[in-house]
């Protein structure tokens, strides 16, 4: 009855939905009488929720447009073209993923969504030191080219940002941007579907509630409405934007850097309020797989002067969380072992029970069962 009601209101054009983030106007960076009042709106809208909007990016309306075309025609294809560019065999961190994999952290029913994942562009020399996966791609041409020059473009707005980030948090500007811009960043495009499926939908949820594992993330404008965001008070909110404006949202690693002073934004999407296909594209700012993630000291201080937060790579918080989602390979499933990442995070209560009992029921060592046998 309430999805009923969401689509009434939807049909009937009936507009409940409204920005409750910060939204900042980039022209404002370059202005030297406005740059400090940006700095400020972007801290507060990360320290509140994890979120903030930034509008005149300067990014092409056209280029925007072109890739959501191209996402739409490859997800129009059938399963089996599809599948053919399965990522299951490359840790799911190149090309297509079906319905029915990802699960969001503590959630029960997987997400309802299909999506297809690529990396930036590397010499073979660069992927085997790194140990990065090689793009794939469908026949057509336009598909890589259009969301290749999207993701550049994309990735040449987040240096600025990083520059903010480091500001407020009191460390070098290019202290990010050194660690970033040789990291296994990602696009994502996502699609998701307009029918209830069984077995997929919870509680009308496209996606259930999660944070983002990487450092911050960039979502230009989606197809349609469903971004919901957990406000400070505990409640989410349908947020909507502005055609020329991007979302940002701080991912779990930029709320290690700041000791938990920038939140992880909480989001998911509503499948209640669109009776219709929603199409999104995703960019994941990522840091080298080696590079050590830990509380900086000036963030320590400004939360109360104690780390909140284990010291780790970001490899090993991506392992992980692979565990918890259980799709992870046997071999990363030892490396997760050998890392002991999992009693690490114990120590700060920030570990994962799904990750442990995944390890305990393949058989892998972990510290409860070591306490126990004590």
């Amino acid at each position: 009855m309430k999805r009923v009601f969401f689509i009434f209101l939807h049909i009937f054009n009936v507009n409940l939905f409204c920005s409750e983030i910060v939204t900042v106007d980039m022209n404002d960076y370059y202005d030297i009488n406005k740059r400090e009042f940006f700095i400020q709106e972007v801290s507060d809208g990360l320290h509140d929720c994890g979120f903030f909007a930034v509008k005149n990016s300067g990014i092409s309306k056209k280029l925007i447009e072109d890739s959501f075309l191209v996402i739409k025609h490859f997800f129009s294809l059938d399963m089996e073209s599809k599948m053919l560019l399965d990522a299951s065999q490359r840790d799911y961190h190149r090309g297509y993923v079906p319905f029915g994999v990802e699960k969001a952290q503590g959630a029960h029913f997987p997400d309802c969504k299909e999506y297809w994942h690529q990396g930036g562009e590397f010499t073979n020399e660069e992927l085997q030191y790194y140990g990065y996966q090689e793009n794939m791609y469908p026949e057509s041409t336009a598909f890589k080219e259009v969301l290749h020059k999207f993701m550049r473009e994309l990735d040449s707005h987040t240096k600025i940002l990083q520059e903010v980030f480091a500001e407020i948090l009191g460390v070098k500007k290019d202290f990010f941007w050194e660690q970033t811009k040789k990291g296994d960043s990602l696009l994502r495009a996502i699609h998701y579907p307009s029918i209830d499926q069984d077995g997929f939908y919870e509680e009308g949820m496209w996606a259930a509630a999660h944070t983002d594992i990487n450092l911050f993330t960039i979502l230009p404008k989606a197809t349609h409405d469903g971004l919901e965001v957990k406000m400070s008070d505990g409640t989410f909110k349908p947020i909507n934007v502005e055609d020329d404006t991007f979302i940002v949202n701080a991912g779990d690693f930029l709320e290690i850097f700041s000791n938990g002073y920038f939140k992880a934004g909480v989001h998911r999407v509503s499948g209640y309020a669109c009776d219709e296909d929603r199409y999104s594209i995703v960019y994941f700012k990522h840091l080298r797989p080696d590079d050590c993630l830990f509380p900086l000291p000036g963030a320590i201080k400004k939360t109360g002067g104690v780390q909140k937060y284990a010291i780790a790579t970001r490899l090993e918080m991506l392992l992980e969380r692979y565990a918890d989602n259980r799709v992870i390979t046997s071999e990363m499933l030892e490396q997760l072992e050998e890392s002991i990442i999992i009693e690490r995070l114990a120590q700060f209560g920030r570990e994962s029970d799904g990750a442990r009992e995944y390890l305990e029921e393949l058989g892998y060592r972990t510290s409860a069962q070591e306490n126990q046998k004590m």
